[in-house]
């Protein structure tokens, strides 16, 4: 989490180079760690986070190409954990927050397509949020949940939906 949570603070202050080399520390360090223990699911899902994170600074540059690449690793380590232990909600979250991810650098790419193909495979994995969630396509992100749903005011609706919104993937 060292590397991890050095990477983050240098995201932070602006040193995408200085993040950059810190996540790859990380990634190194987890795939050491999962290599001896792959039954390890922390690992597994702090090593998927990383590679999310290596996603969002190439997107944040232009590289999104790149980005895809490392989102595509982080979804692969999240759909091999939660085919493992369908129970475990946090890593599914994670996985429809990668899909999420995926969906924006497509969109950024003009594939739209393809950005939507990405939000359906989040849907499912969704199901079980019980308060309205901002998307890249707001009507895309709907929930399933038979939970009641805390009333917002309209402004305050039209407010969120329009803010950008970042998923930081590093705890």
């Amino acid at each position: 989490d060292t590397y991890a949570n050095v990477a983050l603070i240098h995201d932070q202050m602006g040193s995408k180079d200085a993040a950059r080399s810190a996540y790859g520390e990380a990634r190194v360090l987890y795939e050491r760690m999962l290599e001896s223990n792959r039954t390890e699911t922390e690992i597994g899902r702090r090593l998927a986070k990383v590679h999310c994170s290596l996603g969002d600074l190439d997107h944040q540059g232009g590289a999104l190409d790149d980005a895809i690449r490392s989102l595509e690793k982080a979804r692969e380590l999240q759909e091999r954990l939660v085919r493992g232990d369908p129970s475990m909600a946090g890593v599914a979250s994670d996985l429809a927050t990668t899909h999420d991810q995926i969906a924006r650098v497509f969109r950024k790419k003009g594939q739209n397509d393809d950005a939507l193909q990405a939000l359906a495979q989040a849907l499912p994995r969704v199901s079980f949020v019980s308060t309205p969630c901002p998307s890249l396509f707001s009507s895309a992100c709907r929930t399933t949940s038979t939970a009641k749903k805390p009333r917002i005011s309209s402004r305050i609706a039209r407010t969120t939906s329009r803010r950008p919104h970042s998923h930081r993937t590093v705890e």
